[in-house]
């Protein structure tokens, strides 16, 4: 009786330390957002020169014509969970292949990707 009660408690000790355990890995899908993304035209299969969007932490900052020539900027704060975007009045859902590192996010358009800098999708755009 002595054993089976002591086998209940570890099991309950072990549950408890594997959820959080797995809470604090929940954190890791945002920092892997941070960077700065290219906006990518599919119709010619290249990038623009300078990146057009800039992700640090919670907050996205979108340059309309890219950040070295912008003619707008736009701000967002980011929810991961929910994968949405909430500024400028809307609510926007987006998604993120980490992968590719493509970034899909309907903010002018709502086909617009964006790629970014370093990941395996941006060096294989470089490298043609």
């Amino acid at each position: 009786m002595k054993k089976t009660l002591y086998l209940l408690v570890a099991l309950f000790a072990s549950a408890i330390f594997l959820v959080a355990c797995s809470k604090g890995e929940s954190s890791s899908p945002q920092s892997s957002l941070d960077g700065e993304y290219y906006f990518y035209a599919e119709y010619d299969k290249s990038l623009s020169d300078s990146p057009w969007i800039v992700i640090d932490g919670k907050n996205l900052t979108y340059y309309a014509g890219g950040k070295d020539r912008s003619h707008g900027t736009l701000r967002y704060s980011i929810d991961t969970e929910k994968q949405t975007l909430t500024g400028e009045g809307k609510v926007l859902s987006y998604s993120y292949d980490e992968g590719t590192g493509v970034l899909l996010a309907g903010i002018q358009s709502s086909d617009e990707q964006f790629v970014k800098k370093d990941s395996k999708k941006y060096k294989e755009l470089k490298n043609k």
